[in-house]
């Protein structure tokens, strides 16, 4: 996990973000940036069946993974 320096800065633009129409998931967004690499497009499908034909929409739900703890 990616720690992040808390210069100056950063409180500056946090305290700015935390005012603006985001601030209800800003907590979220900085949570995820600690984790880059991380990205849900690598579980989707690919190639011409990941699409729905009628609409031409992508597949994106009911993506089945399995999950185990580590420890």
């Amino acid at each position: 996990m990616r720690t992040i320096e808390r210069t100056h800065r950063f409180k500056r633009d946090y305290r700015r973000e935390s005012r603006g129409h985001r601030r209800a998931d800003l907590d979220k967004r900085l949570a995820a940036s600690g984790y880059p690499g991380v990205n849900v497009n690598a579980l989707l499908p690919r190639g011409p069946s990941s699409f729905e034909p009628l609409s031409n929409q992508a597949h994106m739900t009911g993506l089945p993974v399995e999950v185990e703890a580590l420890a």
